[in-house]
């Protein structure tokens, strides 16, 4: 592992005018600081405008490109200071995978009419024009940093629909378990009566045929319960068959009655 400490100061110096405050340039600082994977990068700066967004950016050098991190935004305050400090990684600066020892360049940055400006800017070893090939590292990779949000989302996502799939599993398992092991109690209880009855010398074949003969005994009386209420039904029925022959009859009578009378 590389334990190296480094450190730099890079002197931020007056850009633009336009963003000085009262009387006198504005000015700053940028230290840069290296220990083994831990990087520190602060800003100080002094007399600017205040209510102004100021973006802090650290730049670099790759191929024919000046990469800018912005590290955060500075908020001036009515005195005309502010400052900011970032804390993280020094292999991977803010996911750029730029190392911290190669930026250069410090500046502050406002954003206007779809270009920019440069209050202040300082260099950690000389004077660079970058202005013309500056690449926002935000901006440009908005789009690559939202699909990684996406794809950990549905990462997660998979990963607790597995997780939910795993618990249904185990728990239709351990019901299963619980099954088995009733059904396993009851056999084995069972097995344990015919074993005590052998033990105590019963006659198992004596045993199941009572049994048989009190289910054929029980059959036998339902059965006889079922004849007996067939058989009322049945009395029931010729009654009322005779009752209406009866009703007819007297009906017939009465008519034949009255066309006698007639």
């Amino acid at each position: 592992m590389n334990n190296t400490y480094k450190r730099y100061f890079l002197t931020l110096k007056q850009d633009s005018s336009d963003y000085s405050f009262k009387s006198g340039k504005s000015i700053g600082r940028c230290i840069m600081e290296l220990n083994g994977g831990q990087g520190r990068v602060s800003f100080s700066v002094q007399n600017l405008k205040p209510d102004i967004m100021y973006k802090a950016y650290i730049i670099s050098k790759q191929d024919n490109d000046y990469k800018g991190v912005c590290i955060g935004n500075i908020s001036v305050d009515q005195r005309g200071r502010g400052d900011i400090k970032w804390e993280g990684s020094s292999y991977d600066v803010l996911n750029s995978g730029i190392i911290l020892d190669e930026f250069i360049i410090a500046a502050l940055i406002v954003e206007n009419h779809g270009g920019f400006s440069v209050p202040l800017v300082g260099y950690k070893y000389t004077e660079l024009p970058w202005k013309n090939s500056f690449v926002d590292f935000n901006v440009n990779n908005k789009d690559i940093v939202n699909k990684k949000n996406v794809e950990t989302k549905d990462s997660e996502k998979n990963i607790e629909d597995s997780q939910e799939k795993e618990l249904n599993e185990n728990l239709k398992n351990i019901k299963e378990d619980i099954d088995s092991n009733k059904n396993q109690n009851k056999e084995n209880k069972d097995n344990n009566k015919y074993q005590s009855f052998i033990k105590h010398g019963f006659d198992l074949n004596k045993y199941n045929n009572k049994r048989n003969f009190e289910f054929q005994n029980k059959n036998i009386e339902e059965n006889n319960i079922i004849n007996k209420d067939m058989k009322k039904n049945d009395i029931h029925t010729e009654l009322n068959t005779n009752c209406n022959e009866d009703k007819d009859k007297n009906t017939e009578n009465i008519k034949d009655e009255k066309i006698e009378e007639n």
